[in-house]
């Protein structure tokens, strides 16, 4: 596949850094294959997108269309209609319908040659405006301030920072995260899991004596008490109490930092169980700071007043499903930091100005973030796409300085405790185990691994004992192919990508998964064949392996699409609903809400029609929740796989299985479940030494 980042005529450009092209008020997105024409969006398929990038790498420059199709086809066959209609789609995108020819972007100029006329402008993620004023011309010209950027770069090199003298602070066989430090940089606060527990309890350290204490003690299943943060005097505390299903609680509390004493715990705000209400944030010592809404979703940023109970809104955002969360404040600047998932861009870091009540994009990330720290008051510490950064956003610019650490484990969920101090958490953040059953035997099942984390696994649904999944070793995130034992990597997936969702084609040539908000499909040569930005509600393939059925949930409805994963991926819409699945004779199951309670259905050839009420819960839309075969449901109800004959109405319990996910074939004698366990890691602490500091 050809790839404009991979493109040897724009080799000296950023690439790392490319937010999008601009040429006669088009905008192209490379990542997501988005093109903007006078504000109205298209998504380009697998040739079109192709097409264009070529040209796009090559203005000015007489093409023969040979040549575009030996780069793009290569030894596959492509006849002139074909490649004609591609032309002629995206001609109609750009708008050179009607226009004479001088005018027109993609110009024939004789017979068998194309030209692309305009004057193309790359954007970079994260550049200050005046940067981004010298990046002008043509990419012929790029070229040269391709070497001005790096030069630009090259200057900064001797400016870093480096993460020195580790010291473990916990040494816990458990989980921790969400670690917050109090003003005094005294104690820290944060969430752990003991091992084998579905809970998470507040749990206090103090820094330099390592005397812990427990904040709270959950006695609910699968509970969690997380997201602490202190106020601004460091006398209260807040966090979040939810099992995310059934109740979400926003709590205070009174906390001396040298008794550890608490008193006058309450609830201050009831929130929505599925509602993204990360790291509440004290505003002042009387206000809180909260991703909610006071109307609908998406979710911004509001502030509540702990005494007259009275909500402002603060941001209001858009272009965005999930809307504004994870906030941190500054209080000295009155700048809150905070994420918006775009549909369009990605991650995207934003800081909201209390003083000027502005909002403003300081860069855009491709993997998911969670979780940021203040410096001071004009350095963020983020986490980059290697490792972490110090960004700068004094007088309006934006500077990112990579910090070096010599550390093998992961780290996550940075804290400062001063400009000089950083707090991470140690080690994998989720551990998963893959575990592989055969169903004709009720004692065999099999651990895939038990050595490192992230994983997701599905079972090729026509061949027997093959199964696809991911696995992060070593710091690499890898996606595999295993069949009758033997185990082949295929994929590298960026470092820090977690795979939220998986299907693979009934006859394994084809894998679909979700990296954020972006949904992917390879090859079993781990060639990316599309990819486009998706809030997903669940995806399968059809049983020839020919379309792709997608749920996706977009601001006003959510519905379900057919792809083509055998032609261009043009989607067409199918019918409304969530979490599709397609049985061997090719009907349709998906799921519907009535009366805020969700419905199997199915759709044949004679119409769409309700057949039970979901014995399952679907507060999580994952594709592996459930699963159709042979017009029988399978699902898990009290740890148990059970049948559900959806003719009869019989239902059988299988076997006990741990998990809440898992994938089986079409045989019905082989699955996998995904099962999580307490992941094991600590707190640890640095020195951040800048190389302008005195040895």
């Amino acid at each position: 596949m050809l790839n404009l980042l991979k493109n040897p005529g724009i080799e000296k450009v950023d690439k790392k850094r490319i937010y999008y092209f601009e040429f006669e008020g088009c905008h192209y997105y490379p990542k997501t294959a988005k093109l903007v024409v006078d504000g109205s969006e298209f998504f380009l398929s697998k040739y079109e997108r192709e097409i264009l990038e070529l040209l796009i790498s090559r203005p000015g420059e007489q093409i023969s269309r040979q040549e575009i199709i030996d780069l793009i086809w290569g030894d596959k066959p492509c006849a002139p209609k074909t490649f004609g209609k591609h032309i002629d789609q995206l001609r109609d995108y750009l708008g050179d319908r009607g226009l004479d020819k001088d005018s027109q972007k993609i110009q024939t100029i004789t017979r068998g040659y194309l030209i692309f006329k305009p004057t193309v402008t790359p954007h970079y993620h994260g550049l200050a405006p005046s940067l981004r004023l010298l990046i002008k011309g043509s990419v012929a010209s790029c070229l040269l301030t391709g070497f001005l950027i790096i030069g630009v770069s090259d200057a900064f090199k001797s400016e870093t920072f480096e993460a020195i003298e580790p010291k473990l602070l916990t040494s816990w066989k458990a989980g921790s995260k969400r670690p917050v430090v109090s003003p005094d940089g005294k104690v820290i606060i944060y969430s752990r899991q003991s091992k084998d527990s579905t809970t998470w309890d507040l749990l206090v350290t103090k820094r330099h004596s390592k005397t812990h204490k427990w904040l709270t003690h959950e006695t609910l299943p699968h509970t969690q008490n997380t997201e602490p943060s202190f106020s601004p005097s460091g006398k209260q505390i807040v966090w979040v109490r939810s099992d995310h299903k059934t109740f979400c609680e926003v709590i205070t509390m009174n906390f001396d930092t040298i008794s550890l004493k608490t008193s006058d715990k309450k609830i201050v705000y009831q929130c929505m169980p599925s509602q993204l209400i990360r790291t509440p944030q004290w505003y002042s010592d009387s206000s809180l700071l909260l991703s909610s809404s006071l109307s609908s979703q998406p979710y911004g940023i509001i502030k509540l007043n702990l005494w007259t109970k009275e909500y402002t809104q603060i941001t209001q955002p858009k272009d965005t499903i999930y809307g504004d969360y994870s906030i941190f404040y500054h209080p000295e600047s009155q700048r809150a930091a905070f994420f918006r998932q775009s549909t369009s861009t990605g991650t995207e870091l934003r800081v909201y100005d209390f003083t000027t009540q502005t909002d403003r994009l300081i860069r855009t990330y491709d993997h998911w973030l969670y979780s940021i720290s203040w410096r001071n008051a004009d350095q963020l510490v983020a986490q980059s796409d290697n490792s972490y950064e110090v960004i700068n956003i004094a007088n309006g610019s934006v500077k990112s300085v990579p910090i070096s650490f010599q550390e093998a484990e992961p780290l996550q969920y940075p804290v400062l405790v001063d400009e000089h101090t950083i707090i991470f958490v140690r080690g994998p953040l989720r551990d998963r185990e893959v575990i592989m059953h055969k169903l004709n035997d009720d004692s065999t099942e099999q651990v895939l691994t038990t050595l490192f984390d992230e994983h997701q696994g599905v079972v090729v649904k026509g061949k027997n004992n093959s199964i696809v999944f991911s696995l992060v070793e070593n710091l690499k995130h890898h996606l595999y192919h295993m069949i009758d034992n033997e185990v082949t990597p295929f994929a590298e997936l960026p470092r820090h990508s977690l795979v939220l969702d998986m299907a693979v084609s009934p006859n394994g040539e084809l894998i679909a998964y979700l990296l954020g908000n972006t949904l992917f499909i390879k090859n079993r040569q781990g060639e990316t064949l599309h990819s486009q930005p998706l809030t997903s509600t669940g995806f399968a393939f059809s049983p020839d392996s020919q379309y792709l059925f997608i749920g996706r949930r977009t601001e006003q409805e959510t519905n379900i699409l057919s792809l083509s994963v055998q032609e261009d991926f043009e989607p067409k819409n199918v019918t409304t609903g969530i979490l599709p699945k397609v049985t061997q004779d090719g009907t349709l199951y998906f799921l519907r809400k009535i009366s805020d309670q969700d419905w199997l259905f199915r759709q044949t050839d004679t119409g769409v029609e309700k057949v039970i009420k979901a014995p399952f819960s679907t507060t999580i839309t994952h594709s592996n929740t459930f699963d159709v075969i042979d017009h029988s449901l399978f699902y898990i109800e009290s740890e148990n796989l059970t049948r559900l004959d959806l003719n009869n109405g019989e239902k059988v319990v299988i076997k006990k299985i741990k998990g809440n996910h898992f994938s089986m074939n079409y045989a019905q004698d082989f699955m996998v479940s995904v099962h999580a366990v307490t992941a094991q890691n600590n707190l640890i602490e640095f020195k951040l030494k800048h190389s302008d500091d005195p040895e």
